[in-house]
């Protein structure tokens, strides 16, 4: 596997743009978000090297003083030491690693999203809409090409495309970059992409292991679908 650009979006914001519709609603169910999330985060704290994966595939925080220096991994890893170790699927459902409105923030503050309030029936609602829609035209190329051979899969877009069949329904969310592939079919065709990425690069251990215990429990027996 390969771990991508460094300069673009981290795994769990690029799922976050494609989890929103423009308008700022939800494409899926708030609970299938957190987990799916959580999970993307967990792949991306491997990528920073701030996890380690120990007997039975346990993740737990890398000792480090400080921790990632991005805000948002330092958040995770901090959050993670401080609750422990676990494999992928416990930590899915850890409530404190969930980085949902983290993960807003960052989109906002770097002009990809905004933040809007309306009120209902004396109730307040927040939205995230999409101000600048570039990124993800970009990542919906990026994994369109992937999906058809024409460019090698990252850990990134492996990630993030067994996240997105894991329970969001994928095949409606990249309805044009699936070219028509149905669930069976995408789930297949992941399946391949991991394969020839985890055989093509050369990565960390703990990358390779928390990534591929991700695909692996999202794929079968899809531990995220399964707990809604």
């Amino acid at each position: 596997m390969s771990q991508g650009s460094n300069d673009r979006l981290l795994i769990v914001e690029e799922l976050h743009l494609l989890l929103v519709k423009p308008e700022g609603g939800l494409e899926t169910v708030p609970a299938y978000r957190a987990y799916a999330e959580t999970a993307a985060l967990l792949v991306d704290l491997a990528v920073a090297g701030a996890v380690t994966v120990g007997e039975k595939e346990t993740v737990s925080a890398q000792e480090d003083a400080r921790g990632p220096e991005h805000p948002m991994l330092r958040q995770g890893w901090s959050a993670l030491a401080e609750g422990g170790p676990g494999t992928v699927g416990e930590l899915v459902r850890r409530p404190e690693l969930d980085p949902g409105g983290t993960v807003e923030e960052s989109l906002v503050a770097a002009g990809i999203l905004e933040r809007k309030s309306r009120g209902v029936l004396g109730l307040r609602f927040d939205r995230t809409p999409t101000v600048d829609p570039a990124p993800e035209e970009a990542l919906r190329a990026r994994l369109a090409a992937v999906l058809a051979g024409r460019e090698r899969a990252t850990v990134a877009d492996t990630s993030l495309l067994a996240l997105l069949n894991a329970g969001a329904d994928a095949p409606r969310i990249l309805r044009a970059e699936a070219a028509g592939m149905d669930r069976d079919q995408f789930a297949a065709r992941v399946r391949e992409l991991d394969a020839d990425t985890t055989t093509s690069d050369a990565v960390s251990d703990a990358i390779s292991a928390v990534s591929t215990a991700v695909i692996g429990a999202v794929l079968v027996p899809t531990i995220i679908g399964g707990i809604l």
